[in-house]
C-alpha cells in the first residue's frame, strides 16, 4: 500500500491512430491501493488507455505517470495481462518458462538461463495462482483459465506496484472467472488494479471505482450500480452511472445535447 499517493495520473492526454482519433482530453487520477474497473464500448478506447499507461504507446497530447515516473521509467512498477497473449497452443513452452519472462530486471545473463532467485519468484507467482502444479506443463496443455492464470502470473513475477488487466475474464469458464476475481479482491489495499471488463457483475462486488471509457474517461470513486449503468456507459451522460445518492467523481469535460458542461461531484 502506498499511503495517499496517486497510482496512476492522466493529465489532459489525447491520442489517435493516424487521423483517427481515439481519446480526447483524458483527465483522472487513481489513488493508489484502488481496484478500478473500466467499462465501455468496443473500440472507446479501453485497450488504448492500458497500453498509454504502460508506454507502450506515446499521447499526441499531455502528461501520464505511474507513481510519479514516466510510463516505462520503472518497468517493474506496472504488471500488464493483454487480452490477447497471441501464444500459440503449439509453442512449446513450459507455464515456468513464460512466467520468467515477467521477472523485469531479473538476473538472467546468457541465453534463456535464470538465476536461482528468478527461478523462485516466478514459480512463488505460479503458487499464488494456484498453479504451481502445473510448472512443467507446456501452455498447449492448459486449459484457458489455467492459461490466464500463468499470465497474470507473469505480469506479478517483478512484484509490481500497478496490475493492468485487459479483459482478463473473456473465454474462460465461470468457476475460473469467481476464483480469479476472488483471488484479485484479496489484493485490495495491497496492490493498485486496472482491470477493463465487459462484465457489469464483477463492479458492484470487487471494484472500488469506475472508468466509463468513450473517447473520454468518466472517472467515479464509487461501485454503485444502477439499471442506468449500461445505457450510461454505452451511449448517455455518464453522470447517471453511479447513485447521486453516493458519493463520486467524475473528472472530465463532457457534451450534452445543449451544449459543453463540467461535472465534478464529491
Amino acid at each position: 500500500m502506498e499511503g495517499n499517493r496517486t497510482a496512476l495520473s492522466f493529465e489532459d492526454v489525447t491520442f489517435s491512430y493516424g487521423d483517427v482519433p481515439v481519446l480526447s482530453k483524458v483527465n483522472f487520477s487513481v489513488p493508489a491501493g484502488e481496484f478500478l474497473i473500466a467499462i465501455g464500448p468496443n473500440g472507446g478506447g479501453k485497450t488504448t488507455l492500458l497500453k498509454l499507461a504502460l508506454g507502450l504507446l506515446l499521447p499526441d497530447r499531455g502528461k501520464i505517470s505511474i507513481f510519479g515516473k514516466t510510463p516505462g521509467e520503472d518497468p517493474a512498477a506496472a504488471g500488464y495481462v493483454p487480452q490477447d497473449a497471441g501464444l500459440s497452443r503449439d509453442f512449446p513452452v513450459t507455464a515456468l518458462e513464460v512466467v520468467l519472462q515477467g521477472r523485469i530486471g531479473g538476473t538472467k545473463k546468457w541465453g534463456w538461463r535464470y538465476s536461482k532467485e528468478d527461478r523462485e519468484a516466478a514459480f512463488a507467482a505460479l503458487e499464488s495462482m494456484g498453479m504451481a502444479h502445473a510448472a512443467g506443463r507446456t501452455m498447449g496443455l492448459l486449459s484457458q483459465g489455467q492459461r490466464q492464470r500463468v499470465l497474470i502470473a507473469r505480469s506479478i513475477a517483478s512484484a509490481p506496484r500497478l496490475l493492468m488487466l485487459d479483459e482478463p475474464l473473456a473465454s474462460i469458464d465461470a468457476e475460473s472467472r469467481d476464483s480469479l476475481m476472488a483471488w484479485l479482491a484479496e489484493l485490495k489495499g495491497k496492490l493498485t488494479v486496472v482491470m477493463v471488463s465487459h462484465d457489469m457483475s464483477v463492479i458492484s462486488g470487487h471494484a472500488t471505482a469506475v472508468a466509463c471509457v468513450n473517447r473520454r474517461v468518466f472517472y467515479h470513486g464509487s461501485a454503485e450500480i444502477v439499471p442506468e449503468m449500461v445505457e450510461a456507459a454505452y451511449g448517455s451522460c455518464p453522470v447517471e452511472l453511479v447513485a447521486h445518492g453516493i458519493p463520486h467523481r467524475v473528472l472530465a469535460v463532457h457534451d450534452h445535447d445543449d451544449g459543453e458542461e463540467t461535472h465534478i461531484h464529491d
